[in-house]
């Protein structure tokens, strides 16, 4: 599942934050950074947050001007390529730490080593195994420290497909719980759907995981 969605983004990393410029993605992205400043550490200096899945580094970079330490990490090697220049350029180098690694994966990192982490851009959905994203956040996460997780919204994706006619595949994705992200004329690759009961399944305690279905 992980290499078609890789595939994806390393193909169209170059042209990624240009496709999320319009207004519909700049409201999203204003709602979720209000949602994630409720659980920024209080201390910028002595504390480390991890953006998981963070691609081009949107919350990476945002709170890097802010003054906390990142470390920012993605399985495509593309879209940290992009996220490296606009690190480079914005001078943030010394505030962000750059690493290519699988969410469901994350060895090289310490355990009880965030006071926050962050999967947002529904990485959890795209990943090959959500439950051992969410066991890898809730490790690398420090005790009274918090996650945040974005997943597609199971309902949401079937009631579209209702309304435009493929019931065949609504029932599947109904049952399977899985949805088939557009990726090009030809191409597209799976997603991770969740209704709200099916998330605290997920739910490692500690640290508290906070998520966003959208």
């Amino acid at each position: 599942m992980i290499n078609s969605s890789v595939k994806y983004h390393d193909q169209n990393s170059a042209n990624y934050d240009k496709s999320y410029k319009n207004p519909y993605w700049k409201i999203y992205k204003e709602i979720t950074w209000n949602y994630i400043k409720d659980y920024l550490p209080p201390t910028k200096k002595r504390s480390l947050i991890l953006d998981a899945g963070g691609g081009t580094g949107e919350w990476a970079i945002r709170l890097a001007k802010l003054g906390y330490n990142v470390v920012l990490a993605d399985v495509s090697e593309g879209m940290l390529d992009v996220a490296v220049t606009k690190i480079k350029k914005l001078k943030l180098g010394n505030k962000i730490t750059v690493m290519n690694l699988d969410i469901c994966k994350m060895h090289l990192l310490d355990s009880k080593q965030f006071n926050l982490s962050l999967a947002e851009g529904d990485p959890v959905s795209y990943c090959s195994n959500p439950n051992k994203a969410i066991s890898e956040l809730s490790r690398v996460t420090k005790i009274g420290g918090y996650v945040t997780v974005s997943v597609d919204n199971k309902l949401r994706w079937v009631s579209g497909l209702i309304k435009n006619g493929h019931l065949k595949e609504a029932q599947i994705s109904l049952k399977s719980g899985i949805g088939y992200m557009r990726a090009g004329h030809d191409d597209q690759f799976p997603a991770h759907m969740f209704t709200i009961e099916e998330l605290s399944v997920l739910s490692h305690d500690p640290p508290l995981i906070l998520f966003n279905i959208d």
